[in-house]
């Protein structure tokens, strides 16, 4: 045993049980522990002891405790750091795997597909830093751990180059140390000058042309004369605008790094899932579903009959700012995830809610209309209320409406506070409506706050997202989910949403690590929602019979929930047919989605495949013209228009009935 390991152990004994040495780098030396609080592994990083003497022990841990605040999925987090026994350390999870540096080195060049979506990540992680003012400045393979389980890369040791660097440019150059690594550093940090998140760029783009071909770029290799053998000529341009020599001239920042990144991935994706429909759809045939019904209806369900324990929340009116107006349709989301389950209150699903609200104009009701949406969802119960900003602080205004009462609300409540408390005055707004109407059960209000999160920059990516997500404009929603996470990565309800998000983006992986996470937290999601992310992982665990269950055991508690109608619906029409269903068992689930929010296009796509399979031309057409003008740019459009003009070819060829568009449960 070393004596610096000896030293250790004795320094950090009473918060950490060291091991072994697990590597070392230019900066530190790794070591496996045990936090000896939490019962779990641990990779504690000390500083050599010419670098901690140079950047010093103040200005270590107030870089430290700056970085440690980078919370994203692809970034190892910082769990602890500090001074003892003449050490510097940090402490990191434990991560089972290895450096990027390990497998290159062991397999030389990794699968095009895998170091894309290495660097992707890698990308993604710079992005959120980059937004947050950080430039990692030694983005190396070494620097990238990749999980065991999934592949996925998580970006080390941020902060402790930003430290070095801010210590005195003579010191660094009187012992000899440089910030970065040789064959990853960009000619701007070679001569000392600025860095700037450009400067990540360069070796971003170094790693993945190192992924994509076992090679090393050669130092000042002229990009024209290099060996581009094993890139794309797509990923090729990208990396070329990362190597320039100016860091004005290559891609500024993560974000279009990774942007550019992606429409390197799908630029034929288009043209070949385009020939993947019109092949599919000339030779599919789907047997045993000859004797289908003509015509296609569409279930209003009438008038629901009315609940007294079914609450609705309306969007709040919001005056005095606009950079609050994302509130206005947020308590909506908010409210109705904390009242649902208040005794007996069951909460209208709130995306139906909204929906019937932007078919009315959009503008926050009035007591007479919220008891006319209120009673069309069969709710005896609902919300209304206004935000006022003033001076920068925020005040709520809500009340509570019974239908046996009249237009008089029978519970009132108010609250006021800066923004960052916004959720806490939700809580504060429920508590008192609840009580105000005797519904108060037990600790409910006491653990409100844990339904959703306590980070207002995650909540307004949230927002945004779920506005993306009912727009169908789903890469978007899935970036704002992706912030959401980042700003508290234990916000189990955006896991859960981004799940659902990326398998509409058919990204298997994503869609998986997003399910996993929201697993992690489900204690902090609503019951309804811990019974959909059930349901969903059944479904992807193979059981389509246990998740039907499921579904429709929350669409029978919750008749107007618009997530569990969508899921049975596109469980119904993938795969009951392959156990012996027919497509037509998924039309009443269709049209009951379509009854909540006519709005989406998902919905009368497969019907007009339904339609299409039946032979009913009329109808057809109905339903694909009405899926075209809600969602007129992208693959819908081609989907439609070949289905249509397939149908005219040949009435006798069947339609696919798996496989064709999105299925988030696929």
């Amino acid at each position: 045993m070393t004596d610096q390991l000896e030293h250790l152990k004795i320094a950090l004994a009473d918060r950490y049980s060291v091991e072994r040495e697990l590597g070392s780098g230019g900066m530190a030396i790794v070591y496996l522990a045990e936090d000896l609080k939490h019962r779990r592994k641990v990779a504690v990083k000390v500083l050599r002891p010419e670098i901690a003497k140079l950047i010093g022990s103040e200005r270590f841990l107030r870089e430290i405790e700056i970085a440690a605040g980078l919370q994203h999925p692809h970034i190892l987090p910082l769990y602890d750091s500090g001074s003892a026994g003449g050490f510097l350390y940090y402490v990191m999870p434990y991560v089972e795997g290895e450096a990027l540096s390990e497998r290159l080195d062991r397999e030389g060049a990794l699968a095009p597909d895998e170091a894309l979506r290495i660097a992707g990540e890698v990308a993604s992680a710079l992005d959120y830093a980059h937004r947050q003012g950080f430039v990692h400045r030694d983005i190396k393979p070494a620097n990238i751990m990749v999980s065991t389980t999934g592949g996925h890369a998580m970006v080390a040791d941020f902060g402790i180059a930003r430290a070095v660097s801010a210590a005195e440019a003579p010191g660094i150059t009187r012992t000899g140390v440089v910030v970065g690594t040789p064959g990853y550093m960009p000619p701007e940090q070679l001569s000392g000058t600025e860095v700037s998140p450009a400067t990540d760029v360069y070796a971003a783009a170094m790693v993945l042309y190192q992924s994509l071909t076992g090679r090393r770029w050669p130092v000042l290799q002229a990009t024209h004369e290099a060996d581009w053998s094993g890139v794309s000529r797509a990923t090729r341009s990208v990396l070329e605008r990362a190597f320039a020599w100016d860091p004005k001239d290559r891609w500024p920042d993560g974000a279009a790094f990774r942007r550019e990144l992606l429409r390197a991935q799908g630029a034929p994706a288009p043209l070949a899932r385009g020939r993947a429909w019109v092949i599919a759809a000339a030779v599919a045939v789907v047997v045993g579903v000859a004797a289908l019904l003509g015509g296609v209806r569409l279930w209003l369900g009438g008038d629901a009959p009315v609940v007294a324990t079914r609450i609705a929340v309306l969007p709040f009116s919001v005056r005095g700012s606009q950079t609050f107006e994302y509130l206005g349709e947020g308590v909506v989301d908010l409210l109705s995830v904390k009242l649902d389950g208040a005794g007996t209150l069951r909460s209208v699903d709130p995306r139906a809610v909204l929906g019937v609200v932007e078919r009315r104009g959009g503008d926050p009701p009035d007591p007479a209309d919220g008891l006319a949406i209120a009673e069309s969802f069969g709710a005896g119960l609902y919300v209304l209320g206004n935000i006022v900003e003033v001076g920068g602080r925020l005040r709520f205004d809500a009340s509570l409406y019974d239908r046996d009462q009249g237009l008089e609300p029978v519970a009132q409540a108010s609250a006021e506070g800066q923004p960052i408390e916004a959720l806490d005055l939700l809580d504060e707004i429920a508590g008192e409506l609840l009580a105000g109407h005797g519904a108060l059960q037990g600790s409910r209000i006491t653990q409100i706050a844990l339904v959703t999160t306590d980070s207002l920059p995650a909540l307004k990516s949230y927002l945004r997202g779920i506005r993306e997500f009912r727009a169908a404009r789903f890469p978007e929603a899935a970036t704002a989910f992706q912030e959401a996470v980042a700003a508290d990565t234990s916000f189990a309800l955006a896991w859960y949403q981004l799940s659902v998000t990326a398998d509409w983006l058919q990204r298997a992986d994503p869609a998986r690590e997003a399910a996993e996470q929201a697993v992690l937290f489900a204690d902090r999601l609503a019951e309804r929602d811990r019974r959909l992310l059930e349901a969903l992982l059944s479904v992807r665990e193979g059981d389509a019979v246990g998740a039907e269950r499921l579904y429709r055991e929350i669409v029978d508690t919750y008749p107007d929930d618009v997530e569990a109608w969508s899921q049975l619906s596109e469980l119904l029409f993938h795969f009951k047919p392959r156990l012996g269903g027919r497509l037509e068992d998924s039309r009443e689930a269709w049209e009951r989605l379509l009854a909540l929010d006519p709005d989406q296009a998902s919905p009368f796509v497969h019907l007009a495949r339904v339609a299409g399979v039946a032979g009913d031309l009329t109808g057809l057409d109905s339903l694909a013209n009405r899926a075209i003008a809600l969602s007129p740019e992208g693959d819908r459009v081609m989907e439609m228009r070949a289905l249509q003009a397939f149908s005219r070819e040949d009435s006798s060829a069947g339609w696919p009935s798996t496989g064709s568009g999105r299925s988030s449960i696929a």
